[in-house]
């Protein structure tokens, strides 16, 4: 729905910053390739601060007619680390390399592929049945041809510009609910592409 009424208007963002949990996921920020140049979001819940704008509103305000969007999630990253120590989790994304990152994982998903143990991928929430994996995680777990998890490697980091993480995160959602959730892996975006939930929701997204 945020998709067409943004074509509607007949406007392009230079980007699109998500102060909401869980928005660096690849199925929405697919939905939304064509509204922005890019999109920044973070893979897991944004605590109650959100991002810090006395630190972040300087680099989203045009200097000479160019954004810092680079220095937003490094100021988002640093906040958190400095403060709590969890929880700063974000990425870039650059919306003209979505298409091809959706090209590079089909490939693998018409190629030789293999069983994988769900439990062995990195998670974004506590909930006991998981909705976000970590897309990078996941993809190069199951796909068994390495040229073309070499190849999907690559797009990822056309794909995502920058990315910083802390080692853990602070989760309010499911039995897990604490800030001592690990993160191991981390690629800057999420998929819900193995998760039992939502399944008929799931079908529906352009992803």
């Amino acid at each position: 729905t945020l998709a067409q009424a943004i074509a509607k208007t007949g406007t392009k963002f230079e980007y699109i910053l998500f102060d909401a949990c869980f928005m660096s996921n690849v199925e929405s920020m697919y939905e939304l390739r064509n509204t922005a140049k890019y999109l920044i979001g973070s893979p897991c819940e944004i605590m109650n601060v959100g991002f810090p704008y006395d630190r972040c509103l300087p680099y989203m305000l045009p200097t000479n007619n160019s954004y810092n969007l680079k220095q937003i999630c490094q100021e988002y990253h640093d906040y958190y680390e400095e403060t709590k120590g969890y929880s700063g989790s974000v990425a870039l994304v650059d919306c003209s390399q979505l298409e091809a990152l959706a090209t590079s994982v089909k490939k693998i998903n018409t190629g030789a592929t293999q069983s994988v143990n769900l439990n062995t991928i990195q998670t974004y929430e506590g909930q006991s049945e998981h909705t976000f994996f970590d897309l990078g995680n996941y993809i190069t777990s199951y796909s068994t041809d390495k040229s073309l998890i070499d190849a999907f490697k690559q797009q990822m980091e056309r794909t995502v510009i920058c990315k910083f993480t802390l080692d853990r995160f602070w989760s309010n959602y499911g039995s897990a609910g604490s800030y001592n959730i690990d993160i191991e892996k981390f690629s800057g975006i999420t998929t819900s592409a193995p998760s039992k939930l939502y399944r008929d929701d799931y079908t529906q997204t352009s992803w």
